[in-house]
């Protein structure tokens, strides 16, 4: 049988999980699908999908997984080449990290010494420094030397612009959860978000990250594509924070004037994956994972990603993060990768981190992300207080936002509506370009 047939067998022998008329115009859609089909035959297969993710039924869902390969062979991307999950699936962060406990202080010596040379570290190497005993002070020197060699002394100032906290997924640790009925709602049109934009321009800046919580009716590819042309004459650098799109949506996002893609897999540890994102768009893991490679194969170069340290073991999740990191360098030698270690912030979930992470932790997960991977971009965001900031530009962050509100329009249109977090660092993004230069760095506005 062609492959293209047992897809779609696959996903017809699964739709009795759907309500008889949904399954019936899935049937309908597929039975009358052409060999070469147009892009929005496909989308029309990509909002079922969505809907079904959306409820907890779509949790694990057999048609979901055989939706996905089925639209991935029609659209002509190779998913099996993507092997993400498997890379990171050989570091096997637990054992290195009680290895490197046992292991003497005169190897992490050794280690700290190899980094200075600026190529990187093994995940079995990182592991050595994050429980070695060093010098804490004599960590972070390090990464600030090894970071200012490779990057210069210039550190690049952003902020976010929400444009809606509207979501249809559920995940403990977000005041967007859907089902946080104390937050209020709002998701910008085209003239507030350009008034939201304006008001930033103001004050200076010129790289944008526009962030949206997952919602596909409202925020779908059409309206970011009109949202980014509309920006991009007056903006140097535009980046999104969305969730997972499909080549076609970040290729229509890239022709609209977009440069980036920013997208956090929270955890890598894929049961805690599941426990905090309990249903919707959100649970399915591998498609979040795979999205950087998506995007990439969009044209975009800019990729951030991260793990929101508290919610699982930070020591595994640092690990992780660094062999993720290092496959995606190795299959696009060109990317331009930041990384980022936010750590959970209040909100208005009443979710408690089972693992917090202390100052001191903190720093030496910073550096030692700085050592392992000096080639990325290290980004730091008002999540953190601002003494912790001006430590870790001292300890290599490339690029800080400033003056940022973690909700749609609060910058001017509405400040009302619900946070997705409380932020740490209010202050204006002149004072923090200063503590900028008082670190003897000098801050630039675009990437």
């Amino acid at each position: 049988m062609h492959p293209r047939e047992a897809l779609i067998e696959a996903v017809q022998g699964s739709l009795g999980e759907l309500p008889p008329r949904m399954a019936s115009r899935l049937k309908t859609i597929l039975a009358r699908l052409p060999q070469n089909p147009e892009p929005a035959e496909l989308d029309k297969i990509d909002r079922f999908r969505s809907i079904i993710m959306s409820s907890a039924a779509g949790k694990d869902s057999p048609l979901v997984d055989s939706m996905d390969l089925l639209t991935a062979s029609l659209r002509g991307i190779h998913r099996a080449a993507r092997k993400p999950a498997r890379a990171i699936s050989k570091i096997d962060a637990p054992d290195l990290m009680e290895a490197a406990i046992q292991g003497p202080l005169a190897e992490a010596e050794q280690v700290l010494e190899a980094a200075h040379d600026g190529t990187g570290l093994k995940a079995e190497d990182a592991a050595c420094l994050l429980h070695s005993g060093l010098d804490l002070e004599e960590l972070l020197q390090a990464a600030g030397k090894v970071s200012r060699r490779v990057h210069g002394r210039t550190v690049g100032l952003y902020a976010p612009l929400y444009l809606s906290n509207e979501c249809v997924s559920n995940c403990v640790y977000c005041g967007f959860q859907m089902q946080n009925k104390q937050v209020v709602r709002r998701t910008l049109d085209e003239s507030e978000v350009l008034r939201e934009a304006t008001s930033l321009r103001k004050k200076g800046l010129r790289h944008l990250l526009l962030v949206a919580a997952e919602n596909p009716i409202l925020v779908d590819v059409a309206y970011l594509q009109r949202v980014v042309a509309a920006l991009r004459p007056r903006w140097e650098a535009i980046d999104v924070e969305l969730g997972p799109l499909s080549v076609e949506g970040y290729r229509a996002l890239e022709k609209a004037g977009a440069g980036g893609v920013t997208i956090y897999q929270e955890t890598y540890e894929r049961k805690v994956f599941q426990d905090v994102h309990r249903y919707g768009l959100k649970n399915r893991y591998d498609t979040r994972l795979e999205t950087p490679e998506r995007a990439l194969d969009a044209g975009l170069g800019r990729i951030g990603i991260g793990v929101l340290l508290g919610i699982s073991e930070p020591g595994a999740e640092l690990l992780w993060l660094i062999g993720h990191a290092n496959y995606l360098r190795e299959r696009y030698p060109n990317l331009q990768l930041s990384i980022s270690l936010p750590r959970f912030r209040p909100e208005s979930t009443g979710y408690d981190a089972p693992y917090p992470v202390s100052d001191e932790q903190f720093l030496r997960y910073a550096a030692t992300a700085r050592l392992a991977l000096p080639w990325a971009g290290f980004v730091v965001s008002t999540r953190e207080e601002p003494a912790m900031r001006e430590r870790l530009l001292r300890a290599g962050a490339t690029r800080l936002s400033a003056e940022s509100s973690t909700n749609p329009g609060g910058y001017s249109v509405a400040p009302e509506s619900g946070q997705q977090f409380e932020i740490a660092d209010h202050r204006s993004i002149d004072e923090v370009a200063l503590s900028i230069e008082k670190a003897d760095l000098r801050p630039i506005w675009s990437p």
